[in-house]
């Protein structure tokens, strides 16, 4: 979803003039390069350092749930595909779009950037939707607690899990398809350099998709969590205060403590993707008229998030901070730590 994007207002297409293309030295149409060779270089080290972060970060992820048998619950499922999501933004959209971002130019072919952009719209929807799924595992499990067996049940997880994939496809075929320049291909034609890979969106489209696509389901999201982190905090006080058997109060503060991290996880979610669904509105009523660099700060701090999940895991949740120091030690390679015990006490 953090690809450049030009809005249609078709009322106001008249007051929307042509790019200016240069032909640069790998014979691609494109509009002129704004950076000095010295902040490009500057401006690459940095993004290339983020993606390598990501990567590495959202392997430990997905390998400690893999491997260490107490990660692997039905919220971990969600978890690990989240992962996932976050690991191929990292290394299949982030490598083209810094060259994109850092050169002012798209060096791939026309129709693959097609495909960049529509993986990039998959990964950033399947994120919300994962985050939607482990939402609803710890209603379940802190509202619920009898029902959770029959409400998270493993056909429901699949269910769920396969749905986390297979909607954000569906919601992106309209674009591969082309449907969303129906009508208007002249004018596309007319405002962009052939090679500068710029998504065109129609204004009803970009209110439709900002709205849908992350203000409700964030919001239904931030309620039900906020009824979620009552019940825990009001069912952890009268463990406390009725002297509960010590495996019960464990049991408890474990799911407390993923309470607190999926919290954390939204909240980071919501601070980086926030910045762009505002600009993309605001971009509607402002005749199309923002900059470039600010579409570019916004979208790669959409991008930057998905690093964000594996350093809240490894700060404020003792199983998997503990689980990345055993993979980082290299000691799953030399003794059967597979079954060690993850939420013991320090």
């Amino acid at each position: 979803m953090a690809q450049s994007v030009l809005k249609l207002n078709l009322t106001n297409l008249t007051n929307v003039s042509s790019n200016s293309c240069v032909l640069n030295a790998f014979q691609l149409l494109c509009p002129p390069p704004e950076m000095s060779y010295a902040s490009s270089v500057l401006v690459q080290t940095a993004l290339v350092i983020c993606i390598v972060a990501i990567a590495v970060g959202n392997t430990l992820v997905i390998a400690s749930i893999a491997y260490f048998r107490e990660l692997q619950s039905r919220m971990n499922v969600f978890t690990l595909s989240l992962a996932l999501a976050d690991f191929l933004v990292g290394v299949l959209i982030m490598p083209f779009s810094m060259l994109k971002t850092v050169h002012n130019c798209w060096f791939f072919s026309r129709w693959f950037c097609k495909i960049h952009t529509s993986l990039d719209y998959i990964f950033s929807t399947a994120s919300i939707l994962h985050l939607s799924c482990i939402t609803y595992d710890r209603y379940n499990a802190i509202c619920h607690p009898l029902c959770y067996t029959q409400r998270v049940n493993r056909a429901k997880v699949v269910v769920m899990l396969g749905g986390c994939w297979v909607a954000p496809v569906i919601y992106v075929a309209p674009i591969m398809l082309g449907w969303n320049i129906i009508g208007i291909e002249e004018v596309v034609a007319s405002m962009t350099c052939p090679d500068s890979c710029v998504m065109f969106k129609k204004t009803t489209f970009v209110l439709l998709d900002t709205v849908c696509a992350f203000m409700v389901p964030m919001s239904i999201m931030g309620v039900a969590y906020g009824k979620i982190y009552r019940v825990a905090r009001d069912q952890s006080r009268r463990v406390h205060s009725q002297h509960q058997q010590q495996v019960d109060g464990n049991a408890l503060k474990r799911e407390y403590n993923a309470t607190k991290t999926l919290g954390l996880i939204m909240g980071a979610f919501c601070v980086c993707w926030l910045p762009y669904c505002v600009v993309n509105v605001v971009d509607v009523f402002n005749n199309d008229q923002t900059s470039r660099w600010v579409w570019s700060v916004v979208a790669w701090l959409g991008y930057i998030n998905s690093g964000f999940n594996p350093v809240l895991y490894g700060l404020f949740n003792r199983p998997f901070r503990r689980a990345f120091a055993i993979v980082l030690s290299k000691r799953i390679f030399t003794s059967d730590t597979r079954n060690v015990d993850l939420f013991r006490e320090d």
